[in-house]
């Protein structure tokens, strides 16, 4: 009996021959718009960096960040009623609370909005921390669409 090669050779000689010219990727090579679009989840979602922080344990992973996906609408929420209440010690608190758990998870551009809302806070700027609410929830949103579509969620 005949090896598939073998087959493809006595078939196919001509795309045998093709075949063998191509360059063969190397293991991790990754092409231009693979490289691009992990640079950008990272940037959305650091994978590496919380399978670090929880000693590699995958399932252990995907839970804390569907809890996280499940609970941060509310925080969101919260934030919002408390800003729009002129609450700052409690806005302050929640701002704090959510960057801390976007850090945890690994979500860098969402932590930086935290911050951002943060420092508005604490430089009595209500204004300023209410009008980078649509940014936080719409990098919330990215989040998790970039969880889901890469399998974590």
């Amino acid at each position: 009996m005949l090896s598939q090669k073998e087959v493809a050779t006595s078939k196919w000689p001509q795309l045998t021959d093709v075949l063998e010219k191509w360059p063969k990727p190397r293991i991790g090579e990754l092409s231009p718009s693979a490289a691009e679009t992990a640079v950008e989840i990272d940037a959305v979602f650091n994978p590496q960096d919380l399978l670090a922080r929880l000693m590699g344990d995958k399932e252990l992973a995907c839970k804390v960040l569907a809890g996280f996906l499940e609970d941060a609408p509310r925080q969101l929420l919260a934030l919002r009623k408390m800003l729009e209440m002129g609450d700052a010690e409690g806005a302050l608190r929640q701002a704090h609370t959510l960057k801390g758990a976007a850090a945890t998870m690994s979500g860098e551009t969402l932590r930086a909005l935290c911050a951002e809302v943060q420092e508005a806070v604490v430089a009595s700027d209500l204004n300023r921390a209410v009008t980078a609410l649509p940014r936080l929830e719409k990098e919330f949103e990215l989040f998790k669409a970039t969880l889901k579509q890469s399998g974590w969620v």
